[in-house]
């Protein structure tokens, strides 16, 4: 594995512009940074099955990734920076030796120039959608609970590097172009587009997406509107709509967010709202709870997380931390509170008479128990 991570540094060095190689930090390695995220839990899963209740402790790898980056300031006062980040799936070395050989392992990377005065552009492999996720009002991110579980499911269409639906190819990873203007007082937005990557006959639609935010004081607000397109199928689109903050007041946090989709698929006009907050128990604890809701348009399609936590931070950049999170599908639903953002799988359960697999019975209840360490360097 060392001698992989040796040649994607290597390769990386190569392929990035002369001038951004010259990294303008001086506690690097020379001309990058090296920067990552190691994450696990122990995850006890407690799911209604078609064999009645049921229960596995595992351990689970929630986006560990490693990077490196690096920037450099140009005589124009304009900064060249780039970045080149992988997933590290640390619960299977079997799995993350697949991801590198087989290319899937690339997360955020990008190349881009940024200057007070114009703004920033990015160009490379961005979040989209998964912005959303994590703006202002989660307080479960990548944790058992998060929200993006609930949001996840409420968007009908795939949208790459986005809420994860897995039918895309590799051929049709287009990169994603980002403006971020400069802040007009408490105020910034950024517009991505997608350009076209289905590749059939008839006019080629290009995924876009808006997000404007506010912060002053206490208040952190963020509006969002995307809309994207199926892979197969050009006149097949999706628009979503969402709103989110977050309020700080003494020490304790509100926020959270409503989320639209307006659809051409049938009963997939969806929406989602999610609330939570969290406040300081110690001088190094916190305690946190959320709600999730989503509002499915089909019929016996509702479900809702309920997720309560505490962190504690072990050191400047170490947390520890416990949740539990409570899951209630409808009939016809079948989320789970803890696979978004995370190995534990949602194909786990063998459906009777059939050749698939599904983590929870739909209309299924039941619950995560987790414990998890976080570190970043």
């Amino acid at each position: 594995m060392k001698k992989q991570l040796i040649t994607l540094a290597t390769a990386t060095a190569m392929a990035a512009p002369v001038a951004v190689l010259a990294d303008s930090h001086d506690d690097g390695m020379g001309w990058f940074d090296l920067y990552g995220r190691a994450h696990l839990s122990l995850d006890h899963e407690g799911y209604d099955d078609w064999n009645g209740d049921s229960g596995s402790l595992q351990v689970h790898d929630r986006r560990s990734r490693l990077g490196i980056q690096g920037e450099n300031e140009l005589d124009n006062g304009v900064t060249a920076f780039y970045q080149y980040e992988i997933q590290m799936n640390l619960d299977s070395f079997e799995d993350l030796d697949n991801l590198l050989t087989d290319g899937d392992a690339k997360r955020d990377t990008f190349v881009g120039l940024r200057s007070e005065e114009l703004g920033q552009l990015r160009v490379g492999r961005l979040g989209i959608l998964n912005s959303i996720a994590y703006g202002p009002g989660n307080f479960f991110a990548t944790q058992a609970g998060d929200p993006a579980n609930i949001l996840s499911a409420a968007t009908p269409l795939p949208a790459r590097y986005g809420f994860a639906e897995d039918n895309w190819n590799d051929e049709q990873s287009n990169p994603a172009i980002e403006y971020t203007t400069p802040s007009f007082g408490s105020v910034s937005a950024r517009a991505i587009l997608m350009p076209s990557h289905v590749d059939i006959p008839g006019d080629q639609e290009h995924n876009w997406m808006v997000m404007v935010d506010y912060a002053e004081g206490p208040l952190s607000l963020q509006g969002t509107v995307a809309e994207w397109y199926a892979v197969d199928d050009a006149d097949d689109s999706a628009m979503v709509f969402v709103a989110q903050g977050n309020y700080a007041l003494g020490g304790m946090n509100v926020g959270g967010g409503a989320l639209t989709v307006s659809s051409d698929e049938d009963d997939a006009d969806n929406s989602a709202v999610w609330f939570g907050g969290n406040m300081p128990v110690t001088d190094r604890g916190t305690a946190k709870a959320q709600l999730s809701y989503l509002s499915g348009d089909r019929s016996d399609s509702d479900a809702s997380i309920f997720a309560v936590g505490y962190d504690f931070a072990l050191a400047e950049r170490t947390t520890l931390y416990a949740n539990a999170a409570f899951i209630n599908n409808d009939d016809e639903q079948a989320v789970v509170p803890h696979s978004y953002a995370s190995t534990a799988a949602s194909t786990t359960v063998e459906i009777p008479g059939t050749d698939e697999e599904a983590d929870i019975e739909a209309g299924g209840s039941g619950s995560v128990l987790s414990a998890g360490v976080i570190y970043d360097f």
